[in-house]
């Protein structure tokens, strides 16, 4: 889920450096605004007054000192009024050493310079709160869409389970009307629901113990699947071989409930025609991925069935309307056995 569900503080778009200089200006220069304006003061002041007669002219430049820390404690109205005030600064501090030659040549470029270097460094400061203060917020709705979102994973965690027991509680009750009557083809019939039942509780489980709430692991289910309806016929010798792709085959959960009744329902029949057709009856399962789409492909080494004069039974029925269900397409056709083919897209 969530993610999904990326950027901020700590992401990979912000460099050691940057992470460094944020927490240095929030704070120093945010927290304690009048303990560095006046600490940038008194070193501006002591540089112009010990060392303006070594400096001259270039001491000019280090009123650059509080119109920067101005802008970075009160943003751009300190900029402006640092920016102001830096000309005027210089030249009280020139006359109180003697040597107010050593002010610029040009005192109206000096003042513009002073303000538009304000003006600029006050806006980017703002812009810089305003971005941290974003930052900082959409960090704040993150985890709480991460919260959010891991709640809502646990409660559909819980909610598979409880349907994968209510299904267990259901097959349960059909074994005990079993066990009640003696009419085989009821037992009969009985068995086969509790397999398409067993189909859909097998994929609540592969989403609890996946840890997953809306995709499985196709190749997971099918194979936990397939194995139980070979085990469950292990006393007709009926061998099974199956193919799969590599890696993990992801496929939403509603339409995997679909998927497997159909795979149960061509599995059932082809285990039904090859073990009273044949001595050696086999299967044989491939499931591959192409582009966007899967293909799974079961063949039998039965004689199967005519799927034409088989319209009235209630397994044909069921493939046909679970491959619509899947926006599959399906067919059946006889080669040396029953070979059946369903394409369907993978997402």
């Amino acid at each position: 889920m969530l993610s999904r569900i990326k950027h901020h503080l700590t992401g990979d778009c912000f460099s050691p450096i940057d992470r460094v200089l944020t927490a240095i200006h929030e704070r120093i220069f945010l927290r304690n605004k009048l303990m560095s304006m006046l600490f940038s003061l008194i070193i501006y002041v002591n540089i112009l007054l010990f060392l303006g007669n070594v400096l001259k002219i270039s001491s000019n430049y280090f009123v650059i000192l509080p119109i920067i820390t101005a802008t970075l404690c009160f943003g751009f109205i300190g900029g402006v009024i640092s920016g102001i005030l830096g000309l005027p600064a210089n030249l009280f501090l020139f006359s109180l050493i003697g040597h107010l030659e050593y002010a610029p040549a040009s005192w109206l470029v000096a003042e513009c310079f002073g303000i538009i270097i304000g003006i600029s460094m006050g806006y980017l400061s703002d812009y810089i709160n305003k971005m941290n203060r974003e930052i900082q917020k959409r960090r704040i709705t993150e985890e709480q869409l991460r919260r959010t979102l891991s709640e809502k994973e646990l409660l559909l965690q819980e909610i598979n389970h409880r349907v994968r027991n209510n299904l267990n509680i259901i097959k349960s009750i059909i074994q005990l009307h079993m066990n009640r009557v003696d009419d085989p083809i009821f037992k009969k019939e009985c068995q086969k629901l509790k397999q398409r039942i067993f189909s859909i509780a097998l994929v609540h489980e592969q989403l609890y113990l996946e840890g997953h709430s809306v995709y499985l692991d196709l190749k997971n289910y099918l194979s936990s699947l397939l194995d139980n309806l070979i085990s469950r016929s292990a006393d007709l010798g009926v061998q099974l071989k199956t193919y799969w792709p590599e890696g993990v085959l992801p496929f939403v959960s509603d339409r995997g409930i679909y998927l497997g009744l159909l795979v149960h329902e061509v599995i059932t029949n082809s285990i039904k025609y090859a073990s009273t057709e044949t001595d050696f009856p086999s299967i044989v399962f491939e499931l591959v991925a192409i582009e966007d789409k899967y293909q799974i492909t079961i063949r039998d080494n039965g004689t199967g069935f005519d799927p034409d004069n088989s319209e009235s039974g209630l397994g044909l029925k069921l493939i046909q309307t679970l491959s619509m269900q899947v926006n599959g397409h399906h067919s059946f056709t006889i080669d040396d056995g029953m070979v059946f083919r369903l394409e369907f897209p993978s997402k």
